[in-house]
Protein backbone atom coordinates (compact mmCIF):
# COMPACT_ATOMS: atom_id res chain seq x y z
CA UNK A 1 0.00 0.00 0.00
CA UNK A 2 1.01 3.23 -0.57
CA UNK A 3 -0.12 6.72 0.95
CA UNK A 4 1.20 10.05 0.70
CA UNK A 5 -0.03 13.47 1.62
CA UNK A 6 -0.19 15.82 -0.71
CA UNK A 7 -1.67 18.84 0.59
CA UNK A 8 -3.81 19.82 4.40
CA UNK A 9 -6.36 21.82 5.68
CA UNK A 10 -8.11 22.22 8.79
CA UNK A 11 -11.85 23.23 10.39
CA UNK A 12 -13.09 23.63 13.40
CA UNK A 13 -16.15 21.28 12.34
CA UNK A 14 -16.48 17.33 11.93
CA UNK A 15 -13.51 15.72 9.91
CA UNK A 16 -15.28 13.40 6.80
CA UNK A 17 -13.54 11.23 4.96
CA UNK A 18 -14.74 11.32 1.26
CA UNK A 19 -13.35 8.12 -0.48
CA UNK A 20 -12.19 7.91 -3.99
CA UNK A 21 -12.40 3.93 -5.16
CA UNK A 22 -11.68 3.31 -8.74
CA UNK A 23 -10.16 0.14 -10.46
CA UNK A 24 -9.38 0.13 -14.56
CA UNK A 25 -11.52 4.03 -15.10
CA UNK A 26 -8.96 6.02 -16.54
CA UNK A 27 -11.49 7.51 -18.66
CA UNK A 28 -13.72 8.63 -15.95
CA UNK A 29 -11.33 9.27 -12.81
CA UNK A 30 -10.81 12.83 -14.14
CA UNK A 31 -14.40 13.57 -13.96
CA UNK A 32 -14.75 11.77 -10.99
CA UNK A 33 -11.69 13.07 -9.13
CA UNK A 34 -12.64 16.78 -9.90
CA UNK A 35 -16.23 16.50 -8.66
CA UNK A 36 -14.71 15.38 -5.03
CA UNK A 37 -11.95 18.48 -5.08
CA UNK A 38 -14.90 20.70 -5.79
CA UNK A 39 -17.17 19.88 -3.00
CA UNK A 40 -18.32 22.67 -0.26
CA UNK A 41 -17.55 20.89 2.77
CA UNK A 42 -15.01 22.32 4.89
CA UNK A 43 -13.17 19.81 6.93
CA UNK A 44 -12.26 17.07 4.26
CA UNK A 45 -10.05 14.41 4.11
CA UNK A 46 -10.30 13.14 0.31
CA UNK A 47 -8.54 9.67 -0.45
CA UNK A 48 -8.00 8.81 -4.08
CA UNK A 49 -7.14 5.12 -4.24
CA UNK A 50 -6.73 2.82 -6.99
CA UNK A 51 -7.15 -0.95 -6.63
CA UNK A 52 -3.90 -2.31 -8.98
CA UNK A 53 -5.22 -0.95 -11.86
CA UNK A 54 -3.66 -2.55 -14.78
CA UNK A 55 -4.44 0.55 -16.92
CA UNK A 56 -3.19 4.40 -16.34
CA UNK A 57 -5.63 5.03 -13.23
CA UNK A 58 -3.16 5.36 -10.59
CA UNK A 59 -1.26 7.73 -12.64
CA UNK A 60 -4.27 9.74 -13.35
CA UNK A 61 -4.88 9.89 -9.39
CA UNK A 62 -1.69 10.95 -8.67
CA UNK A 63 -1.26 13.59 -11.21
CA UNK A 64 -4.67 15.57 -10.06
CA UNK A 65 -3.53 14.83 -6.47
CA UNK A 66 -0.12 16.48 -7.45
CA UNK A 67 -1.75 19.12 -9.20
CA UNK A 68 -4.38 20.02 -6.64
CA UNK A 69 -4.24 23.63 -4.52
CA UNK A 70 -7.28 23.88 -3.08
CA UNK A 71 -8.33 23.68 0.60
CA UNK A 72 -8.59 20.15 1.30
CA UNK A 73 -6.43 16.83 2.25
CA UNK A 74 -5.59 14.40 0.26
CA UNK A 75 -3.78 11.59 -0.22
CA UNK A 76 -3.33 8.80 -2.33
CA UNK A 77 -3.54 4.91 -1.96
CA UNK A 78 -2.63 1.94 -3.65
CA UNK A 79 -4.01 -1.26 -2.85
CA UNK A 80 -2.45 -5.07 -4.15
CA UNK A 81 -5.46 -5.94 -5.60
CA UNK A 82 -8.37 -9.09 -5.05
CA UNK A 83 -9.53 -8.11 -1.95
CA UNK A 84 -13.06 -6.71 -3.20
CA UNK A 85 -14.57 -3.92 -2.93
CA UNK A 86 -14.44 -3.87 0.98
CA UNK A 87 -11.02 -4.30 1.58
CA UNK A 88 -10.84 -1.84 -0.66
CA UNK A 89 -12.16 0.62 1.15
CA UNK A 90 -10.88 -0.63 4.29
CA UNK A 91 -7.19 -0.06 3.00
CA UNK A 92 -8.26 3.61 1.88
CA UNK A 93 -9.33 4.83 5.24
CA UNK A 94 -6.99 2.53 6.96
CA UNK A 95 -4.89 5.14 9.70
CA UNK A 96 -7.43 8.01 8.73
CA UNK A 97 -9.54 9.04 11.50
CA UNK A 98 -13.06 11.21 10.67
CA UNK A 99 -16.55 11.09 12.15
CA UNK A 100 -18.34 9.69 8.40
CA UNK A 101 -16.76 8.05 5.31
CA UNK A 102 -17.97 8.86 2.44
CA UNK A 103 -18.07 6.69 -0.80
CA UNK A 104 -17.17 7.58 -4.50
CA UNK A 105 -16.84 5.60 -7.28
CA UNK A 106 -14.15 5.94 -10.08
CA UNK A 107 -16.57 6.32 -13.19
CA UNK A 108 -19.60 8.36 -11.03
CA UNK A 109 -19.79 12.32 -10.15
CA UNK A 110 -20.63 14.00 -7.23
CA UNK A 111 -22.54 17.01 -7.13
CA UNK A 112 -20.95 19.92 -5.05
CA UNK A 113 -22.97 19.76 -2.16
CA UNK A 114 -22.85 16.07 -1.87
CA UNK A 115 -20.77 15.78 1.47
CA UNK A 116 -22.15 18.52 3.03
CA UNK A 117 -25.77 17.81 2.48
CA UNK A 118 -25.26 14.17 3.65
CA UNK A 119 -23.07 15.26 6.55
CA UNK A 120 -26.55 17.55 7.60
CA UNK A 121 -29.22 14.87 7.33
CA UNK A 122 -26.94 12.24 9.35
CA UNK A 123 -25.65 13.84 12.02
CA UNK A 124 -27.65 13.71 14.77
CA UNK A 125 -29.55 10.82 13.63
CA UNK A 126 -27.14 7.63 15.47
CA UNK A 127 -27.56 6.03 12.17
CA UNK A 128 -24.87 3.32 10.67
CA UNK A 129 -24.86 4.95 7.53
CA UNK A 130 -26.75 7.23 4.90
CA UNK A 131 -27.89 7.18 1.42
CA UNK A 132 -28.82 9.17 -1.36
CA UNK A 133 -31.13 9.56 -4.61
CA UNK A 134 -28.63 9.39 -8.11
CA UNK A 135 -29.07 10.28 -11.59
CA UNK A 136 -28.22 7.31 -13.96
CA UNK A 137 -26.20 9.06 -16.58
CA UNK A 138 -24.63 7.45 -20.15
CA UNK A 139 -20.82 7.41 -20.09
CA UNK A 140 -20.68 10.80 -21.04
CA UNK A 141 -22.71 11.67 -18.57
CA UNK A 142 -25.99 12.43 -20.33
CA UNK A 143 -28.73 12.26 -18.06
CA UNK A 144 -30.98 9.29 -18.47
CA UNK A 145 -33.18 8.85 -15.55
CA UNK A 146 -33.79 9.91 -11.82
CA UNK A 147 -33.82 7.10 -9.19
CA UNK A 148 -33.88 6.74 -5.83
CA UNK A 149 -34.92 4.63 -2.50
CA UNK A 150 -35.30 1.34 -4.47
CA UNK A 151 -34.40 -1.12 -2.63
CA UNK A 152 -32.42 -4.02 -4.24
CA UNK A 153 -32.75 -7.40 -3.03
CA UNK A 154 -34.59 -5.83 0.44
CA UNK A 155 -37.44 -8.72 0.28
CA UNK A 156 -34.99 -11.40 0.32
CA UNK A 157 -32.75 -9.39 3.50
CA UNK A 158 -36.44 -8.47 5.15
CA UNK A 159 -36.79 -12.76 5.50
CA UNK A 160 -33.54 -12.44 7.67
CA UNK A 161 -34.90 -10.38 10.15
CA UNK A 162 -38.47 -10.38 10.96
CA UNK A 163 -38.66 -8.31 13.76
CA UNK A 164 -37.29 -4.97 12.03
CA UNK A 165 -37.40 -2.55 8.99
CA UNK A 166 -34.93 -3.59 6.43
CA UNK A 167 -32.96 -0.79 4.21
CA UNK A 168 -29.69 -1.27 1.91
CA UNK A 169 -28.04 1.13 1.16
CA UNK A 170 -26.61 2.09 -2.49
CA UNK A 171 -23.06 2.03 -2.74
CA UNK A 172 -22.36 4.44 -5.06
CA UNK A 173 -24.16 7.14 -3.05
CA UNK A 174 -23.50 5.66 0.25
CA UNK A 175 -21.77 7.04 3.42
CA UNK A 176 -20.90 5.10 6.84
CA UNK A 177 -20.26 6.38 10.39
CA UNK A 178 -16.54 5.42 11.11
CA UNK A 179 -17.37 3.49 14.70
CA UNK A 180 -19.70 1.26 13.01
CA UNK A 181 -16.91 0.30 10.06
CA UNK A 182 -14.98 -0.44 13.39
CA UNK A 183 -17.73 -2.20 15.31
CA UNK A 184 -16.65 -5.83 13.46
CA UNK A 185 -13.75 -7.83 11.91
CA UNK A 186 -13.10 -7.51 8.29
CA UNK A 187 -13.79 -11.06 6.29
CA UNK A 188 -11.13 -12.44 4.82
CA UNK A 189 -12.91 -12.93 1.98
CA UNK A 190 -13.52 -10.57 -1.30
CA UNK A 191 -16.48 -9.07 -1.00
CA UNK A 192 -17.35 -6.74 -4.12
CA UNK A 193 -21.35 -5.30 -3.10
CA UNK A 194 -20.06 -3.61 -0.28
CA UNK A 195 -23.13 -1.72 0.69
CA UNK A 196 -25.16 -5.05 0.45
CA UNK A 197 -22.89 -6.72 3.15
CA UNK A 198 -22.34 -3.60 5.13
CA UNK A 199 -26.18 -2.86 5.34
CA UNK A 200 -26.73 -6.83 6.39
CA UNK A 201 -23.75 -6.17 9.00
CA UNK A 202 -26.32 -2.37 10.27
CA UNK A 203 -29.79 -4.33 10.34
CA UNK A 204 -27.91 -7.03 12.13
CA UNK A 205 -26.40 -4.72 15.09
CA UNK A 206 -29.99 -3.25 15.43
CA UNK A 207 -28.26 -0.08 13.64
CA UNK A 208 -30.63 2.29 10.85
CA UNK A 209 -29.56 3.25 7.53
CA UNK A 210 -31.15 6.73 6.41
CA UNK A 211 -32.10 7.96 2.95
CA UNK A 212 -31.70 11.51 1.66
CA UNK A 213 -34.19 11.78 -1.15
CA UNK A 214 -31.78 14.00 -3.72
CA UNK A 215 -29.95 13.40 -6.81
CA UNK A 216 -26.50 13.65 -5.31
CA UNK A 217 -24.80 11.34 -7.68
CA UNK A 218 -24.28 11.14 -11.84
CA UNK A 219 -24.38 7.25 -11.77
CA UNK A 220 -22.05 6.36 -14.81
CA UNK A 221 -23.78 3.29 -16.74
CA UNK A 222 -19.86 1.58 -17.59
CA UNK A 223 -19.61 -1.28 -19.56
CA UNK A 224 -17.00 -2.94 -17.22
CA UNK A 225 -18.97 -2.61 -14.01
CA UNK A 226 -20.47 -6.00 -12.60
CA UNK A 227 -24.20 -4.59 -12.15
CA UNK A 228 -24.42 -0.87 -13.89
CA UNK A 229 -23.48 -1.92 -17.39
CA UNK A 230 -25.77 -1.65 -20.22
CA UNK A 231 -27.32 -4.95 -20.95
CA UNK A 232 -28.94 -3.77 -24.35
CA UNK A 233 -25.01 -3.75 -25.59
CA UNK A 234 -24.48 -7.40 -24.53
CA UNK A 235 -24.95 -10.66 -26.21
CA UNK A 236 -27.43 -13.15 -24.36
CA UNK A 237 -24.12 -15.05 -23.85
CA UNK A 238 -22.33 -12.75 -22.48
CA UNK A 239 -25.72 -11.75 -20.34
CA UNK A 240 -25.98 -14.83 -19.09
CA UNK A 241 -22.25 -15.27 -18.08
CA UNK A 242 -21.90 -11.57 -16.21
CA UNK A 243 -25.50 -12.83 -14.34
CA UNK A 244 -23.25 -15.61 -12.78
CA UNK A 245 -20.22 -14.18 -12.06
CA UNK A 246 -22.86 -11.71 -9.75
CA UNK A 247 -24.11 -14.37 -8.34
CA UNK A 248 -21.02 -16.42 -7.45
CA UNK A 249 -19.98 -12.99 -5.77
CA UNK A 250 -23.29 -13.05 -4.09
CA UNK A 251 -22.60 -16.31 -2.96
CA UNK A 252 -19.63 -15.52 -1.18
CA UNK A 253 -20.91 -12.32 0.25
CA UNK A 254 -24.06 -14.20 1.98
CA UNK A 255 -21.37 -16.31 3.65
CA UNK A 256 -19.43 -14.29 5.02
CA UNK A 257 -22.30 -12.28 6.68
CA UNK A 258 -24.02 -15.14 8.06
CA UNK A 259 -20.47 -16.33 9.96
CA UNK A 260 -20.95 -12.63 11.10
CA UNK A 261 -23.99 -13.18 12.57
CA UNK A 262 -23.15 -16.04 13.94
CA UNK A 263 -20.47 -15.23 15.77
CA UNK A 264 -20.99 -11.23 16.47
CA UNK A 265 -20.24 -11.07 20.32
CA UNK A 266 -22.49 -8.14 20.81
CA UNK A 267 -26.60 -7.61 21.01
CA UNK A 268 -28.03 -9.60 17.95
CA UNK A 269 -31.23 -9.17 16.32
CA UNK A 270 -33.63 -12.00 15.93
CA UNK A 271 -32.10 -13.98 12.72
CA UNK A 272 -33.77 -16.23 10.34
CA UNK A 273 -30.91 -18.18 9.59
CA UNK A 274 -33.05 -21.09 7.56
CA UNK A 275 -34.10 -17.93 5.19
CA UNK A 276 -30.29 -17.26 4.75
CA UNK A 277 -29.76 -21.06 3.80
CA UNK A 278 -32.13 -20.93 1.03
CA UNK A 279 -31.19 -18.33 -0.39
CA UNK A 280 -27.58 -20.08 -0.34
CA UNK A 281 -28.61 -22.52 -2.47
CA UNK A 282 -30.29 -20.55 -4.77
CA UNK A 283 -27.22 -18.03 -5.53
CA UNK A 284 -25.19 -21.45 -5.50
CA UNK A 285 -27.26 -22.88 -8.42
CA UNK A 286 -27.69 -19.76 -10.12
CA UNK A 287 -23.91 -19.27 -10.30
CA UNK A 288 -23.59 -22.23 -11.31
CA UNK A 289 -26.43 -23.43 -13.49
CA UNK A 290 -24.95 -24.14 -16.84
CA UNK A 291 -22.57 -26.55 -15.49
CA UNK A 292 -25.33 -28.99 -13.80
CA UNK A 293 -26.58 -32.10 -15.86
CA UNK A 294 -30.15 -31.37 -16.89
CA UNK A 295 -31.55 -33.58 -14.65
CA UNK A 296 -29.76 -31.83 -11.43
CA UNK A 297 -31.63 -28.46 -12.69
CA UNK A 298 -35.06 -30.38 -13.65
CA UNK A 299 -34.50 -31.38 -9.52
CA UNK A 300 -33.24 -28.02 -8.61
CA UNK A 301 -36.44 -26.34 -10.43
CA UNK A 302 -38.98 -29.05 -9.31
CA UNK A 303 -38.33 -27.64 -5.29
CA UNK A 304 -38.88 -24.53 -6.65
CA UNK A 305 -42.02 -22.76 -5.01
CA UNK A 306 -41.35 -18.91 -5.41
CA UNK A 307 -43.20 -17.67 -8.56
CA UNK A 308 -40.37 -15.56 -9.53
CA UNK A 309 -37.60 -17.77 -8.99
CA UNK A 310 -39.38 -20.46 -11.41
CA UNK A 311 -39.92 -17.97 -14.25
CA UNK A 312 -36.12 -17.66 -13.99
CA UNK A 313 -35.57 -21.40 -13.47
CA UNK A 314 -37.88 -23.38 -15.79
CA UNK A 315 -36.60 -21.88 -19.24
CA UNK A 316 -33.04 -22.81 -18.05
CA UNK A 317 -33.68 -26.72 -17.44
CA UNK A 318 -32.39 -27.41 -21.33
CA UNK A 319 -29.20 -25.76 -20.72
CA UNK A 320 -27.69 -22.77 -21.16
CA UNK A 321 -26.90 -23.70 -25.40
CA UNK A 322 -30.38 -24.61 -26.39
CA UNK A 323 -31.54 -21.57 -24.11
CA UNK A 324 -29.67 -18.70 -25.58
CA UNK A 325 -30.90 -20.35 -29.26
CA UNK A 326 -34.40 -20.30 -28.16
CA UNK A 327 -34.31 -17.06 -26.56
CA UNK A 328 -32.70 -14.96 -29.46
CA UNK A 329 -35.33 -16.54 -31.78
CA UNK A 330 -38.24 -15.56 -30.02
CA UNK A 331 -36.81 -12.27 -29.42
CA UNK A 332 -36.63 -11.58 -32.68
CA UNK A 333 -39.92 -12.20 -33.14
CA UNK A 334 -40.56 -10.03 -30.63
CA UNK A 335 -42.20 -12.95 -28.59
CA UNK A 336 -41.52 -12.25 -24.50
CA UNK A 337 -39.13 -14.99 -22.20
CA UNK A 338 -37.60 -14.90 -19.23
CA UNK A 339 -34.45 -13.39 -18.68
Amino acid sequence: MNKSTITTSESSISRVILVLLAYNQRDYVGDAVASLFAQDYPNLHIVLSDDASTDDTFACLKQAAADYAGPHHVTLNQTSGGGGLLAHLYSAIEGVDGALVVGAAGDDVSSPERVSKLVKAWQGTGAAGIYSGWNCVDQNLNFLRREGNEQQHVRDMATYFPNREVVIARGATAAYAMPFLRSFVLPRVPIWAEDYFLSGVAMFQGRNIRYLDEPLVSYRQNEAALRNFNSLKLDFFSYEKREQSFFAEFLVLHNALKNIMRSYPGVKQEVNFEAIERDLKWYRYRANWPEQSMLRRLAFTLRLFDRTKLRWAVPRVIGIDRFIYIKSHFLRRNIPISS
